[in-house]
């Protein structure tokens, strides 16, 4: 069940953090199969958090420099996705424990400091805020 704070956020997950990058948000998209990277292919991939279960997913390399972090469910800090998105210098969570359910769309926070990666989605009441008006 994933847990709210008071930052409008539901922590979903954590994982193995690749690098300290800060927070990181994005929309998530789970690419599945090769098939999901190559209909992506000229898609604007700019704040997509790319999601996938495979640590061997080098089928992402195509697009891995285009999209703004990757959360990967199985795999480790040594695993040749982790490698790649070394060399990207891509923000990138390994072995991540969803303990939520995320889908295509959803607004996500990686929180990648010293440690442990924390995987956040925004909530859906906070996205919808309205923004006051500057005068």
């Amino acid at each position: 069940m994933a847990q709210s704070n008071d930052d409008g956020e539901e922590a979903v997950g954590v994982g193995q953090n690749l690098f300290c990058a800060g927070d990181v948000r994005g929309v998530a998209r789970w690419f599945r199969t090769p098939a999901d990277v190559v209909s992506s292919v000229g898609d604007d991939l700019t704040g997509v958090i790319a999601f996938v279960f495979q640590g061997g997913m080098t089928f992402l390399s195509p697009i891995l420099s285009e999209v703004s972090g990757v959360v990967c469910t199985t795999g480790s800090l040594e695993s040749h996705l982790a490698m790649l998105a070394r060399e990207f210098e891509m923000p990138c969570v390994m072995a991540a424990r969803l303990n939520a359910v995320v889908s295509d769309g959803d607004t996500i926070v990686l929180h990648l400091g010293d440690g442990d990666a924390r995987i956040a989605r925004v909530a859906r009441a906070a996205e919808s805020l309205p923004v006051a008006a500057q005068g």
